[in-house]
């Protein structure tokens, strides 16, 4: 069969589209051989046996490090991402820049000195995970605004993913945060570990907030303010805020076979820790949690208002 000047083209394009002379030459009707040939008469440069050009390694492997993607360089190169990451392999380099960020805070963790990282320490103790070099912070779609907070505060550019429960993740693989958070208690299998990190007088309303906003609820028609988790962190957390606020000692219960649970219910103790938390909040907090403590306020402000109005009739 022989090849026309506008199929020699096709070939050329299809060539360094990553297919091989074998798979082109059945396309069509020739030989690999001839594939060759004509690669050959335009000066095409060929691939080696294993899939592979002569291309600088050093270079890739740099390209890669410094964040850009397989399929970035691939394009770069005139050659598959299966070929780069054979030679990422060879070169010993994990294939990690899913969740590369160039511009993320690395050292995010490393102190714990404002409200966003105090209250994102919360809901990672509460509601996140780590595996491997991974951390991973999964919350309802209705509460996604506060991944997006989450991902301005430390700059990531990763996508969130969906499940099929409908939650909205983010994950970071990035070694020195799982270092640092893991000073916190945010360790892999963490459930049984977790504890009530002790951070600066100021940062605690914060990180208690990511606490209850992860594992907690505050509740307009149950009347309550609550949290639940391992014994341990559950009777940190009560003696905390009732040393620090003197609100009412209440009992830890256990209500299943690994989860204890505290609720307040006294209005008064409600507000206390309600404007406790809620102080100097800025935007990361959850808005149906808030809107429910202002709600359980306002309720008890205008049955004192309609007490008032009644003992005053003659």
């Amino acid at each position: 069969m022989r090849i026309q000047i506008g199929d020699e083209n096709k070939i050329i394009e299809s060539y360094k589209e990553g297919h091989s002379m074998a798979e082109i030459g059945k396309q069509f009707g020739v030989t690999a051989a001839t594939i060759w040939r004509i690669l050959k008469k335009h000066n095409v440069e060929t691939r080696t046996n294993g899939g592979i050009y002569k291309l600088n390694e050093v270079q890739i492997c740099k390209d890669y490090k410094s964040g850009k993607s397989s399929s970035v360089i691939a394009e770069e190169n005139n050659v598959t991402i299966h070929t780069i990451t054979n030679i990422l392999e060879k070169h010993l380099i994990d294939r990690d820049n899913i969740y590369h960020n160039l511009n993320l805070v690395g050292d995010y963790w490393e102190n714990i000195d404002s409200y966003d990282k105090a209250y994102f320490l919360g809901l990672l103790i509460s509601d996140g995970n780590v595996i491997g070099n991974c951390t991973r912070l999964q919350l309802s779609n209705k509460d996604s605004y506060i991944l997006e907070e989450f991902a301005k505060c430390t700059k990531n550019e990763n996508k969130f993913n969906v499940d099929k429960r409908g939650l909205v993740g983010l994950a970071v693989k990035r070694k020195k945060w799982v270092t640092d958070l893991a000073k916190y208690g945010v360790v892999p299998n963490k459930t049984s570990k977790v504890y009530l990190p002790k951070l600066d007088a100021e940062m605690m309303p914060h990180l208690i907030r990511g606490l209850i906003d992860g594992d907690g609820w505050v509740s307009y028609k149950g009347h309550q303010i609550g949290f639940c988790g391992n014994e341990n962190i559950v009777t940190q957390v009560r003696d905390f805020l009732s040393d620090t606020l003197k609100v009412y000692r209440i009992k830890v219960i256990h209500s299943d076979e690994n989860l204890w649970m505290i609720a307040w219910s006294s209005t008064k103790d409600i507000q206390t820790i309600g404007n406790y938390i809620y102080k100097d909040k800025e935007s990361c907090f959850l808005k149906r949690k808030y809107n429910n403590f202002l709600n359980i306020i306002n309720a008890n402000t205008e049955v004192i208002s309609e007490i008032a109005k009644g003992s005053e009739t003659p």
